[in-house]
């Protein structure tokens, strides 16, 4: 049983995907300090929350959590985003992969924080965790399987007949966990966001929205600058 959990961590400590995994720590070593800190000295948790009180919040809500099933919850379904993460992109080209993973370890947190600005923009009340950054790995990855499957190539007799090459099956994986994430999103909204009593949906949502849309911003910029290299080099 532990070979076989070693043999399904080993590829987020391998180069490519290592950037991810880092972000990962980023978040789960501090989280897991302000926790021991913050119930030993509760006034840490308005402190480092995310307030108008507290700007400073929009960076150090990420690390602090109400409590143990807060905090567990926020790691737990990050871990399983970057599984699904690197399940999704096992049979790109390494290159693709490391910037992939870079990509996403940044606007997780770029994203977590703008929707954590913007939540002190709308509203008076305080927020604290994870899950800001938790969502926006979501919506990241949920591009990334966008683009999978709408660059791929599929034949339907290779279907049929079950004889898919690897980029086939590829797109396959791109298509259903596109299917999987977005139309959870669209289909099932209050479970989607956790709903719930003291449940910040808010930052939930534009987390999600804004890391889906930084994919899709970052791929026409690559495509506006392949286009200008193709106009150049003629």
């Amino acid at each position: 049983m532990i070979k076989g959990i070693k043999n399904y961590l080993s590829p987020l400590v391998e180069k490519p995907f290592g950037p991810a995994l880092y972000a990962f720590l980023t978040i789960l070593i501090p989280s897991g300090v302000l926790l021991v800190l913050t119930s030993l000295e509760p006034s840490l948790y308005d402190i480092l929350s995310a307030s108008r009180n507290t700007p400073w919040g929009i960076f150090t809500s990420i690390f602090v959590h109400s409590g143990v099933a807060h905090f567990g919850g926020n790691i737990v379904v990050l871990l399983a985003f970057l599984f699904l993460f690197v399940k999704l992109e096992e049979t790109l080209p390494q290159e693709h992969q490391y910037r992939d993973s870079r990509f996403l370890g940044l606007s997780m947190f770029l994203c977590g924080m703008i929707a954590n600005s913007l939540f002190l923009v709308v509203s008076i009340g305080s927020s604290a965790g994870a899950s800001g950054v938790v969502y926006a790995c979501e919506g990241v990855i949920t591009g990334f399987a966008f683009l999978i499957a709408l660059s791929g190539r599929l034949s339907l007799d290779h279907l049929k007949r079950h004889q898919l090459d690897t980029q086939e099956r590829q797109t396959i994986r791109g298509i259903v966990v596109f299917i999987g994430l977005f139309g959870f999103f669209l289909l099932f909204r209050g479970a989607f966001l956790s709903s719930g009593q003291g449940v910040n949906t808010f930052v939930h949502l534009l987390g999600y929205i804004l890391g889906f849309a930084s994919v899709g911003v970052t791929e026409l910029y690559y495509i506006f600058r392949r286009t200008q290299s193709s106009n150049t080099g003629k």
